[in-house]
Formats: C-alpha cells, structure tokens, sequence
C-alpha cells in the first residue's frame, strides 16, 4: 500500500471519530441546556456562522481537533476493556519466542535492557507482556514490504479504535434522548 492510502486512512481516523464524537455532543440531552436559546444566541450575536462555507470550516476543525484528541486516548482505553482476553496469550506467545530473538539479536545487553524496559511499560501495556514488542516495530521498518503493510495495519487499527468513544457515545445520546428521566434521575 502506497503512502497516499496511508495518509488519508490517517486523516480520516481523525476526521471520522472526531466527527461522530462532535454529533453525539452537540445532540447529547444536556438538562437545564435550552437548545432554542442557543440557537438564537448564536444568530444574534455571530453573523459569521450565516455562511455556510465558515460554518462547515468550523465544524470540520472542531471535529478533526476532537479526533485527534481521541486518538490520543483511544487505543488505551480499548486496553483497558480488552486487556484480560489479550495479555495472557500475547504473554504466553512472547515467552515461546523469547529465546529466537535472544537468538536472532546476537546481544545479550540489548536483550537485557529491552526486557528492562518492557518492566516500564504500564500493566494494560502490550510491551509489558510482548518485551521485543517495540523493537520489533524498529526491525519490520528495516524491510519496505514488511513496512507497509504494518504501517497500513496501524493506521486501521487506530481508526477503529478511535471509533470507540463515538460509538459508546451516540447510543448513550440516544438513549437519554428516548427517555430524558434517565438523565434527570442520574442528576
């Protein structure tokens, strides 16, 4: 896969998630929230969001500000929901390869600093359980075809992950929106 498919999987792992974030927020029942009040206060007092160019612009930069933040978080959470069906096998899959890459690499001290670092990584992290996880990364890039496909691979990986929180939002949205006593029994 060429670099261009890469960039706009990237940029639409961004834009996507950010989004649906941005639609379940702005349709999100917030209680003593007046939406007609709003909607006139906005007209009034900001005639700029009449055009319908700035108004897309703004919503555009508003919803790829929020995926980018998710993406921040995003694959840590989906860690924090997964981690008990991953981190036993992944453990169990590294410990029957870590004598290959003691093999392979040639260097007991980096075998022995990479595991030190690996004891760094926090418990919900696939490098505590996988200690040549991120060296690997460093290894495959050394291979253009390998390269591609595990940068193609990621960028996947972090767009459905970034999909996450949009998609624990909207039916939460949707949910309190069918029957608002949800919210104001919670409030």
């Amino acid at each position: 896969m060429n670099r261009l498919s890469v960039t706009i999987i990237d940029i639409l792992g961004v834009l996507v998630p950010g989004a649906a974030l941005l639609l379940g927020l702005l349709l999100f029942p917030f209680p003593q929230l007046d939406r007609s009040s709003v909607n006139s206060a906005l007209s009034d007092r900001i005639e700029l969001f009449g055009n319908a160019w700035v108004a897309g612009a703004c919503w555009l930069a508003v919803a790829y500000v929020l995926g980018f933040l998710i993406r921040l978080v995003s694959i840590r959470i989906m860690n924090c929901f997964t981690w008990w069906k991953w981190g036993p096998t992944l453990s169990d899959d590294s410990k029957a390869l870590e004598a290959s890459f003691d093999e392979a690499l040639h260097n007991p001290t980096l075998a022995a600093g990479l595991r030190k670092l690996a004891k760094r990584c926090g418990k919900r992290d696939p490098g505590q359980y996988a200690p040549f996880f991120h060296f690997a990364k460093r290894i495959v890039r050394g291979s253009p075809d390998y390269w591609n496909e595990a940068e193609r691979l990621e960028a996947e990986v972090r767009f459905a992950a970034g999909l996450f929180i949009p998609f624990v939002v909207l039916p939460l949205t949707a949910l309190l929106e069918s029957s608002p006593r949800l919210l104001l029994g919670c409030c």
